[in-house]
This record gives structure tokens, sequence and C-alpha cells, in this order.
């Protein structure tokens, strides 16, 4: 199985593949079994009447398997252990992740490697991204200055340096034309709210900003009229485009600007 994944570097975008379907770990999984036996027999490990020892031998032998069969992700779990930072009870339900409480299973380029099927969430309050460890449920914060991107099925996020109009962070990638186009999305942690005699704790979105990168910078697009004025000149073309392709710029942005951007690239492309 294989995951595309562009992240953006100083001069160009590079795609990378996550491909572990390997015969090297083919030969892993066979010395794990090897592996597995041997601690078996040494330890002389039984279901019953050692359950204390077999319980203190198991999470390391389980440890070990999970390394042995993925050697190079010893290097993805090494950041800072991420502790919960907000209230077990949030107003109206809310969560600091994208979309969901749950972990999604996705694929991160780390360090320069990509790796694919990483329990990961993205919490948008710290924009952090973080992954759980298999063996011991323990959760890591990826250091961020190594990730260059990750991906849940379709969707692409970019780690963006700061600069050219953007501030450093996290950053979904929805055209990666010429014309690119980014989304930010914020949340803010509000605890210990006094709201009528009750101490409440809430999550809250903030307006979604949308980034094109236009003329040599990125450009905030926050609804139609800053649209229009970051466009200036092309104005009446773009207009015209929006009329006759029956786009509604006005009510969802994230869909008309991956268009709008694809006709600035081959339409305009002269003009700018």
């Amino acid at each position: 199985m294989y995951y595309g994944l562009n992240f953006q570097t100083a001069a160009h975008v590079t795609i990378i593949r996550c491909d572990f379907l390997t015969n090297e770990k083919l030969l892993l999984m066979k010395k794990l079994i090897a592996f597995v036996s041997v601690c078996c027999c040494m330890g002389n490990i039984e279901v019953s009447g050692q359950n204390n020892n077999s319980n203190a031998v198991m999470p390391a032998i389980m440890q070990s398997q999970y390394l042995l069969m993925n050697p190079n992700r010893a290097s993805l779990y090494n950041g800072p252990v991420y502790t919960q930072y907000f209230a077990d009870i949030i107003y109206e339900d809310k969560y600091p992740y994208l979309d969901e409480w749950r972990w999604k299973n996705g694929c991160v380029v780390y360090d320069g490697q990509a790796f694919e099927n990483i329990e990961m969430k993205y919490d948008i309050v710290l924009d952090e991204l973080i992954a759980i460890y298999k063996d011991d449920k323990t959760i890591i914060r990826l250091v961020k200055s190594k990730v260059s991107s990750f991906q849940f099925r379709d969707r692409l996020f970019v780690n963006m340096p700061a600069g050219n109009g953007l501030s450093g962070g996290y950053y979904e990638e929805i055209y990666s034309g010429r014309t690119k186009v980014l989304v930010k999305y914020r949340k803010t942690y509000k605890p210990g709210i006094i709201d009528q005699d009750e101490v409440i704790h809430k999550i809250e979105d903030e307006p979604t900003v949308y980034y094109v990168f236009w003329k040599g910078q990125y450009r905030p697009v926050h609804n139609e009229r800053t649209l229009y004025r970051m466009l200036d000149g092309h104005r009446k073309e773009v207009k015209a485009f929006v009329k006759v392709n029956a786009l509604d710029v006005k009510e969802n942005l994230k869909l008309s600007l991956p268009t709008i951007a694809k006709y600035c690239d081959n339409d305009l492309k002269e003009s700018r």
C-alpha cells in the first residue's frame, strides 16, 4: 500500500511514498517467531501458577516484538510524552482534535522517513501531532521540527515554516499547483469559566483561514471580498469563471478555492 505525500521545501515539492511490505520485513517476522519461542523456553513462562512473573515478562516481550517487527519505528516514538491538559468533561462534548475523538490511521513523513499505518491525532489547540505507542498505550508528541507532512486518507497536512505571510505550523494543503492553497484550523481551550454559578471548560473553534500563494506571498482569504481584493487586476476574469462554473464562493471557500487556483494556474499564467 502506498501513500503519496507532498511536502514543501525551500525550493521544491517532493513526493515520498510509504512502503514497508518488503522481504526484509518478512525475514524479521520469521526472526520474531523464533525470538518469542526462545523467550518462552528460557523464561519458563507458564499460563497458570506464575501469573506475577508472566505479567512482568510479557510486556517486555511485546515491546521487543513490536520493535523487531518495526525496526525503523523506534525513531518515530522519540518525542516527549503527551499529557492531557484539558478537563475530562468539556462543555458541549467538544474536543481539541481534528474532526473527532478517535485515533486515525495515517501516514507521516518524519525525519526524512515515511511511516504508514500510524495511529495519530492532530491536536489543533496545541498545533501538535500525537501518536499512540502500540505496546503500552503511551501517547507521544512527535517532534514538530522532524515532521514534514502527515496524511489521513486523502487529507494532507504540511508543516510550513514561518515566512512569506505564514506563521509556522501545520496547514492542510487542498491544492498543490503553482497557486498553492492551504487551510489553517484553530481551536482555543478555555478552562474554568463561570456560567450561572457553574464552572465549565470550553473548547471553541476559531474561524478557518485559507491562504493562497499569490505573487510570491501567502495571502489570507477569509471570504469572497478578500478573495477578489487579492486577485485585483484579474477580478473580472475570475468572477466570470466563478459564474460559469456555478461556484459558491460565498458559502464554500474550501470547495471553490482549489478550482479557482487551478484556473489561475492554467489561464492567467501569462498575465501574472
